[in-house]
């Protein structure tokens, strides 16, 4: 991701990285028997423990950064004559009740060393469902030579990393009615788990009444 744009490649799969038995276990597979129609909710919420997802989420990052498989876990950003150097392998989600912070490590020159920058989301809770709602402060605490030039960014980024972490996770309940994968309806955020409801997909195409 450069400049603040993002590229998320949607095509890769994870292969047996969800086999993991720290996550399988969190995961209810949708039945062959149930075939959801467009709009409808899965029968069961997934309840997942932020632990579990350690060793997803240095591929989910990789996939928010565009980043080819086997290269290094690090991507440079440029905006004009600025650059900032993540490490994409370095996020990390911490999670209280409705809450979900993500912090990544970035340098620049002005920094010698990697800082770690954390963006706070506000999202729903077990007992508040507020969809796929996720909300910020306008201004991120870090050094001004940092955030100054690369707040948005770094913000849209991470806010990225959860989008696509828990639309991997809806995908991996199953598939709907006309066989395409199911994608999350809302985010809950409980101490120390990801609340997320599958759904299957909204028919775009079919004309509502007039």
């Amino acid at each position: 991701m450069r400049g603040g744009e993002s590229a998320i490649a949607t095509t890769r799969s994870f292969g047996d990285l969800f086999d993991d038995p720290r996550l399988k276990d969190s995961i209810s597979r949708l039945p062959g028997t149930i075939k959801l129609k467009p709009g409808q909710r899965a029968p069961k919420k997934l309840n997942v423990p932020v632990k579990s997802l350690r060793k997803v989420l240095p591929d989910v990052t990789r996939l928010v950064a565009d980043l080819p498989k086997g290269s290094l876990p690090r991507v440079v950003w440029t905006d004009g004559f600025s650059e900032l150097l993540v490490h994409t392998d370095s996020v990390r989600l911490t999670v209280t009740t409705g809450l979900i912070r993500v912090s990544v490590r970035v340098q620049c020159d002005q920094t010698k060393s990697p800082v770690v920058i954390t963006v706070p989301f506000a999202v729903g809770t077990e007992d508040r469902v507020t969809g796929l709602t996720m909300s910020t402060f306008n201004v991120v605490e870090g050094p001004a030579v940092v955030v100054d030039t690369w707040a948005d960014a770094i913000t849209a980024f991470c806010w990225e990393c959860i989008l696509e972490l828990v639309r991997r996770l809806a995908a991996e309940v199953g598939n709907d009615g006309s066989g395409r994968a199911l994608i999350p309806g809302s985010i809950a955020a409980a101490t120390n788990r990801l609340i997320i409801q599958p759904m299957a997909r909204h028919n775009l195409s079919t004309p509502t009444g007039r």
